[in-house]
């Protein structure tokens, strides 16, 4: 009421907070990845009222990634810990895949394409640990899209 507060910016973990936050927020950021795309509906839903999409996790904490495999472990506190075993053999075979079938990129290139080829999204935090892996994020939005049929390949 005092002007202080020009837009409002919400970090969601579910899709009901998510749909909550629609009549609430100018900008949501939430979880959407290759594995993970439950927030798409919410996503589509905040484009049409002009609401900004901040995607998080678009390499699934870097699993999507092709650098770790069932064996990896990971340190104290680090939230990868919890990952079952069951889910980590899916990610790394889907990432080996993603090796095969995307020979032009790297696996990381491939997961950050699949989210920008969303029109909803506005922007994607993928995050990286090395200036290399800053790098290659950001050469990935210089990228052609996926095509169609690159894009089967998820099922989208």
């Amino acid at each position: 009421k005092e002007g202080k507060i020009k837009q409002v910016g919400v970090s969601v973990h579910t899709l009901d907070e998510g749909l909550a936050a629609l009549d609430h927020a100018d900008s949501i950021q939430c979880v959407f990845n290759i594995i993970d795309p439950r927030n798409y509906e919410m996503m589509e839903t905040a484009k049409r009222r002009g609401i900004a999409i901040i995607v998080r996790e678009p390499l699934a904490n870097g699993l999507l990634t092709g650098k770790y495999t069932t064996s990896s472990s990971f340190e104290k506190g680090d939230i990868r810990q919890r990952t079952p075993q069951e889910f980590m053999e899916g990610v790394a075979e889907l990432a080996s895949e993603i090796k095969k079938r995307f020979p032009r990129l790297t696996p990381a290139q491939v997961c950050l394409k699949y989210v920008l080829n969303f029109d909803c999204v506005t922007t994607v935090i993928p995050g990286a640990k090395t200036e290399q892996q800053a790098e290659e994020n950001m050469a990935a939005s210089d990228l052609p899209p996926l095509t169609p049929q690159e894009l089967a390949f998820f099922g989208s």
